[in-house]
């Protein structure tokens, strides 16, 4: 799959008044808190944290996993009208659970800003939250997309924006179902296991736990190559 796409890449945010730096997980309401800063960034990042931002309030946000993974496929197989730019219409209508599992488990699709194709920018939004790249261990307050009005109330409290959360955008409608089997779904939970362990929740419930990410200060190539892996927005 060589098609080019013209979505943008996002990790690492920096928002000004007040300032603070969001990291960005794809699939986890990424929309709805750049819109909280009327989609105003200072400087954007991919893989890593510059030092001088390790002194700012940062947070993210998390979600279930085999959630976060199916609503992927949808917004890439169904596209969504209700949000412009390039993902309101189908970008890959033939996508199948299958195949994205299969693009999950391929380590030859680049899903970093290196190349830019349809199946990178895919596997760029299903890689592990708790993937190097994502940089989550990194975040001084992380919030959940189960609870995110609540959890964006305390984080109000803490850094003082003004701004309303808008409506999460969600790829819904009729016909926009996945069909699932029971196999894919034991592969999904396999192939996420570190999220599920380290995010607190749980394959076969509703029940959240606390948040326990692991501690990993390996250099990637992310934070040895920081010039290319940045742009001013």
């Amino acid at each position: 799959m060589a098609t080019l796409y013209s979505g943008v890449l996002l990790t690492c945010l920096i928002f000004e008044k007040p300032d603070v730096v969001f990291i960005h997980i794809p699939k986890t309401a990424g929309t709805a808190i750049r819109a909280l800063w009327d989609f105003e960034i200072k400087f954007r990042t991919f893989g890593h944290i510059p030092a001088t931002w390790r002194d700012k309030p940062s947070f993210a946000i998390v979600r279930n996993p085999q959630d976060r993974f199916l609503s992927a496929i949808r917004m890439f197989k169904f596209g969504n009208p209700d949000f412009g730019g390039f993902y309101a219409q189908p970008a890959w209508p033939d996508l199948t659970v299958e195949m994205a599992l299969n693009i999950l488990k391929d380590e030859t699709v680049a899903f970093d800003r290196c190349q830019k194709y349809l199946a990178g920018n895919f596997r760029h939004h299903i890689i592990a939250q708790t993937h190097p790249y994502n940089c989550l261990q990194h975040a001084k307050t992380i919030l959940r997309q189960e609870t995110l009005t609540a959890d964006l109330e305390a984080l109000r409290a803490k850094i003082g924006f003004t701004t309303e959360l808008q409506v999460v955008r969600q790829t819904s409608g009729a016909g926009n179902k996945l069909a699932v089997s029971q196999a894919q779904m034991s592969e999904i939970h396999a192939a996420f296991a570190q999220d599920y362990h380290q995010l607190g929740y749980e394959t076969h419930s509703s029940k959240i736990g606390k948040v326990s990410l692991r501690n990993n200060d390996a250099a990637t190539i992310w934070e040895s190559w920081p010039a290319f892996y940045c742009s001013q927005a």
